[in-house]
Parts: structure tokens; C-alpha cells; sequence
């Protein structure tokens, strides 16, 4: 995770020396998904114009794995990468719920579903994934999206170095992610998981309160792994190790996720444990891998 650290932050600078100019053509995806133009703020749009793709190893999995029908839910939605991506498999008879906290990355995820004419698939709910309903406090980054979060970085951790420390805080609605899914909760079978600091508090309510038998959660933890992945680990789920090390930016070869054991990730991270990290998929049922 330290390569996404260091490729964020190149982006970051990339962006602010281009000035924020917004374009008048669709950024599109190598999977045909189109994505507004004027979203320079976006690391996302930035790796397709660049790339093409964005998180390959997790992008190509979706494609294989979600089906025709299925219900899947992307908590931390951005700007609806994955979004549109779940939208491309599930089809009619699916259903894509798109979760964001951020106020304007929530309208331009909106606006993307529109752009993609999935408006009819996928349901863009505006709230941030939390242990109880209420309001919270977001902070979004000034210049780049990816790095809003619920709590910024305190002094020591090694995400200020590339965040820096100014933030703009705003009252966000919060909510369970039970809640927030409502009926459709027992019918999820895909969750993708992207809360920036938040998948603690809610990888309990995942373990417990979504039943489907088949369920995979792609879940990036961003502080203690190993808290948050317990709860998995008590219900008996799977783990794999998507190798999200970020050399697809300057590779053209997409690593092969493998199977992992829980204590794989106890060690991972550097010395500080709120920036340890680690990217993985989480299976009710093993997995077949190409």
C-alpha cells in the first residue's frame, strides 16, 4: 500500500500543476464505462486517462464473478468506478447500491450512473457507513478526492505526509450499512468496501447482519487489520490476498490474487499501526481462481 501512498500523492501534484481543467470529452474506462468530463480532482479519472483501468486486480474479479441478477453493494463509492462496473454484470434484473459521503463526489457519482444509463440498476445513496445512525463529521481533502475520510490524520501518521493537514469538515448524514441497504440486505451477495478509516466499526455489522450464502466482500483496510478482520475470521470466511501493491500504474502484468490466511496480515504495515494496510477479498465459500 505504501506504492499507493507515493502514486496518489504523484497524482496529486500532477493535478494541481495541470490546473484543474476541466475537459469537454467522457474519460472512458477499457471496459467501456464513461465517466464525466470536469472530475480532474479525481485520482480514479486520472489513472484512466493514464491507464485506462483503476484497481485491475479487483476490476477483472467483478467482471468474473458477479452475475446476471446479483445485488451488490459499493460502500465508498467515489465517483462510481466499481459502481458502474457491478452495473455491467448484475444488468435489469440486478440491483447496484452506490454509497458516498462526500457531497460533490456523490453528485458526480450520480451524474456518471446517468452518464451510463444505469440510473434504472443502480440506487446512489448520499450518507457515510458508521456503527449507528446519526450525523457525523466528514473531512474532505481540499485538492483530492480519495483522501476524505471521517477522521483526518493526526501527527505521526504516515498517511500526513501525503494528505498534508488542511481539511474542510462537513456534517454528513451516517447510518448501519444494514440500514442504509435495507430490504435488499439478505440478497447482497458482492460488497466492496472503501470507507477510508470506517471498516472497523463496520465489518462487524457485515459478518452478522448480511446472510447471503455466498457473499464476497473486497474490503481495503486502512487501520487494524486485524480488528477489523476478525469478525470474519470468527464466521469462518475465507481470505485472499488481492496484491494491491499499485505496479499495475507502471506494469502492464495484473498480479493473481491468492488464498491468505488470517495471520498473514497480522504483520503487515509499517511501524505505525494506523498506517498499516492491507487490500483482500472475503468468501462465505472458497473461491475458484484462474
Amino acid at each position: 500500500m505504501l506504492a499507493k501512498r507515493v502514486f496518489v500523492d504523484r497524482c496529486s501534484r500532477l493535478l494541481t500543476a495541470l490546473g484543474n481543467e476541466p475537459g469537454e470529452t467522457p474519460v472512458e474506462s477499457i471496459y467501456g464505462t464513461k465517466f464525466v468530463a470536469g472530475q480532474d480532482s479525481s485520482i480514479i479519472t486520472s489513472c484512466l486517462r493514464f491507464r485506462g483501468t483503476y484497481e485491475p486486480v479487483l476490476s477483472e474479479f467483478i467482471l468474473r464473478h458477479v452475475q446476471e441478477g446479483d445485488v451488490c453493494v459499493d460502500a465508498g463509492a467515489n465517483i462510481g468506478y466499481f459502481t458502474l462496473l457491478f452495473a455491467k454484470r448484475v444488468g435489469p434484473s440486478g440491483k447496484v447500491i452506490a454509497i458516498e459521503a462526500a457531497p460533490d463526489t456523490a453528485r458526480r457519482l450520480r451524474a456518471n450512473v446517468e452518464l451510463n444509463g444505469v440510473d434504472r440498476i443502480v440506487d446512489v445513496v448520499q450518507a457515510a457507513c458508521a456503527a449507528e445512525k446519526g450525523e457525523l463529521t466528514f473531512y474532505l481533502h481540499p485538492r483530492v478526492d480519495a483522501f476524505s475520510r471521517l477522521s483526518p490524520p493526526v501527527k505521526g501518521d504516515f498517511d500526513r505526509r501525503f494528505t498534508g493537514s488542511t481539511w474542510i469538515p462537513t456534517a454528513v448524514t451516517a447510518d448501519t450499512l444494514a440500514s442504509i441497504v435495507g430490504a435488499d440486505a439478505p440478497r447482497v451477495s458482492f460488497i466492496k468496501v472503501d470507507v477510508e478509516g470506517a471498516e472497523t466499526a463496520i465489518a462487524p455489522q457485515i459478518a452478522a447482519d448480511f446472510t447471503h450464502p455466498n457473499l464476497v466482500v473486497a474490503l481495503e483496510v486502512r487501520t487494524h487489520i486485524e480488528a477489523t478482520l476478525k469478525p470474519f475470521q470468527d464466521q469462518g470466511f475465507h481470505v485472499y490476498d488481492l496484491h494491491n501493491d499499485y505496479r499495475w500504474v507502471y506494469e502492464d502484468k495484473v498480479p493473481a490474487i491468492t488464498e491468505a490466511a488470517y495471520r498473514d496480515f497480522s504483520h503487515r504495515g509499517w511501524r505505525e499501526t494506523r498506517a498499516h494496510a492491507a487490500d483482500v477479498l472475503l468468501s462465505r465459500q472458497p473461491l475458484s481462481l484462474p
